[in-house]
């Protein structure tokens, strides 16, 4: 044991006095009975065990062993009150936030969010060009006529690719339960959203085979982006959420998770086959038929699997394939159209000329959409050696190969694959985070100091509540930073326009004005994007652009909208160039039953002198 006049023996250096002076001051506050603080000091460190201060005093330095004990004294001897509280605090945080209560705690926040955009604020119907009136259309067509709808946009005889599983689901739901295509399409996005939360868990507890996979590729999907990702349907940030998440492409994306999950758990044995089996069947047949191209990513990630995945047995991928192939198969007696004839409209070009993405092959918008996740990059020289993400490697690769060689060679398409490049990035960085956290970082990332991982996870935080922060704007202020977009209340505004028009109108719009129209029971000339399924659209998207096109003449004019029997003419003045409105004038005098629109009746060829 120690001598209680230890610190007697010397005198103490003037450092040593001023620390001393300030461990008696403590010691009186803690010990207001002690007349002596100085003993009642040095009594305390003699009661600490021998090899808390060293073996023996005789072998050391006085002073160095006296201020040892001074500094286990402070942590230890007399912690405060409110240290005491911090810890507890800290402790009780730790058992707390298990992988399982993280992970529900975020999808709560999302679903919470989720439900508050799709059924009070709806961000996407304060939209004209948005993809969900055409939705809406559909469902409104099925919840009419059922199993034999009409084309809702044309009015001909022919079918509809969103003739889908999905949208018949939604149709039913709308008459039976007596309810509008509106609330409809709103319980669809929310059981999209609900299928994303249950496919992420599925896949990323398989997958990764950690606990903390799911709250990680959670938090990655959402948030591991940058400051303003894009509001685009493919792009599956938070706010993109809120917006596509009406669509049959958010519904396939989902699916993907759980479908992946469902092959590695047939590669792996884990569980029954037979569940696995018939979930797998009916997902890839679904997916195919509702959205075939983002199907076709969920297929070649299946089958990069099945080929991929290490320790597999060739009998389990041969039948992991054959499930895949036979609901391939499957799709082509879908009644309403062949899935796999849609194929060479995938590959139609006209990148540029139709759909003007280029911006999607822009270096500086692919950075500044990717954000935080290019600190991935770092750490792919040990990723490249670890065989359980050789799928996202190679898929990786492979896609942003198809990227570019899309956009040199102008498919329309190719554009949606700059997601699926981030998808796999994503996969990437979870599994560097997940090697991160269990202290072996991967080749490239361990080259990262101490302080620089710190910096690194307070970096992650602030990016989740951005993110977050970024969603709740779309709910409080939608659209506010975006700026390519006015926002409209489009339902009341295309609804008195609509009331101003004969049932039987037939209507020849530009862009929204087209768009708009069908959801709200108008059939139109000219939808603007292409109908592969209708034998006239070919035909009708030719006239439509030239109808439109500045120069065109009068008469011209008049013989497009009477070839396809339109009775009226309709535009948003902010959409429509200045030039090709002054020449309509020649058709009649244009009426704004509410700006910015204007409609203009079809005049007979004698009005017109033609």
């Amino acid at each position: 044991m120690f001598d209680a006049g230890l610190l007697s023996l010397r005198p103490a250096p003037r450092w040593g006095r001023r620390h001393a002076s300030r461990l008696a001051s403590r010691t009186r506050r803690f010990h207001p009975t002690s007349a002596r603080p100085r003993l009642a000091h040095a009594g305390a460190r003699a009661a600490l065990p021998h090899s808390a201060c060293g073996k023996t005093m005789t072998d050391i330095d006085t002073h160095v062993t006296a201020l040892r004990c001074d500094s286990l004294l402070r942590d230890q001897s007399f912690p405060t009150p409110r240290r005491e509280g911090g810890v507890r605090l800290r402790q009780r945080i730790r058992r707390s936030a298990t992988p399982d209560v993280v992970f529900a705690l975020g999808a709560a926040v999302y679903l919470l969010l989720c439900a508050f955009a799709f059924f009070v604020v709806r961000p996407t119907t304060l939209l004209y060009f948005a993809d969900y009136w055409e939705h809406r259309a559909i469902v409104n067509e099925i919840a009419r006529h059922g199993l034999h709808p009409l084309d809702p946009i044309y009015g001909e005889q022919a079918s509809s690719r969103q003739y889908t599983p999905w949208s018949s689901a939604l149709g039913y739901i709308a008459q039976l339960g007596q309810i509008g295509s509106d609330t409809a399409l709103a319980l669809g996005a929310m059981a999209v959203s609900l299928v994303f939360i249950g496919g992420v868990h599925s896949f990323g507890r398989v997958f990764y085979r950690n606990p903390w996979a799911p709250a990680v590729l959670l938090a990655t999907l959402l948030c591991a982006w940058g400051p303003l990702p894009l509001i685009w349907t493919g792009f599956y940030a938070f706010r993109s959420q809120l917006h596509g998440n009406y669509y049959p492409a958010e519904l396939v994306f989902a699916l993907t998770f759980v479908a992946w999950a469902s092959v590695l758990r047939l590669l792996r044995g884990d569980g029954r086959a037979v569940p696995h089996l018939v979930s797998l069947f009916a997902i890839v047949a679904c997916s195919v038929i509702t959205h075939p191209l983002n199907a076709a990513f969920l297929v070649a990630g299946g089958l990069g699997f099945v080929v991929l995945e290490p320790g597999v047995a060739h009998s389990r991928r041969f039948g992991a394939a054959m499930v895949i192939v036979l609901a391939i198969a499957a799709t082509s007696f879908w009644p309403y159209f062949n899935p796999l004839s849609l194929a060479s409209a995938g590959l139609a070009r006209g990148q540029a000329t139709f759909n003007n993405f280029r911006f999607f092959y822009d270096p500086m918008f692919v950075i500044a959409m990717a954000g935080p996740t290019l600190f991935v990059l770092l750490g792919l020289p040990g990723l490249a050696r670890n065989r359980s993400v050789r799928m996202p490697l190679i898929a990786l690769a492979l896609t942003f190969a198809a990227y570019v060689i899309g956009g040199i060679a102008d498919i329309s398409v190719s554009h949606r694959l700059l997601a699926y490049v981030f998808l796999m990035l994503h996969l990437l960085l979870v599994k560097a985070v997940l090697e991160a956290i269990a202290g072996r970082p991967p080749r490239g990332m361990d080259l990262l100091t101490p302080r620089a991982w710190r910096g690194a996870a307070l970096g992650a935080a602030l990016m989740i509540l951005w993110q977050t922060a970024m969603a709740l704007q779309q709910l409080t202020n939608p659209w506010a930073s975006t700026d390519r977009y006015p926002v409209h209340q489009v339902e009341a505004d295309t609804s008195t326009v609509v009331a101003t028009l004969p049932p039987s109108a037939r209507i020849l719009g530009w862009e929204s004005a087209a768009l708009v129209m069908p959801s709200h029971g108008l059939y139109v000339v000219a939808l603007p994007r292409p109908m592969p399924l209708s034998p006239s659209d070919a035909a009708r998207q030719a006239d439509y652009r030239r109808f439109f096109a500045p120069g065109t003449s009068t008469c011209r004019r008049l013989t497009i909208a009477h070839r396809w029997g339109a009775t009226h003419v309709a535009y948003l003045t902010n959409e429509l160039n200045k030039r090709t409105q002054r020449e309509l004038v020649a058709f009649g005098r244009a009426t704004s039953p509410i700006a910015p629109w204007r409609v203009i009746r079809v005049p007979a060829p004698r009005a017109t002198g033609c």
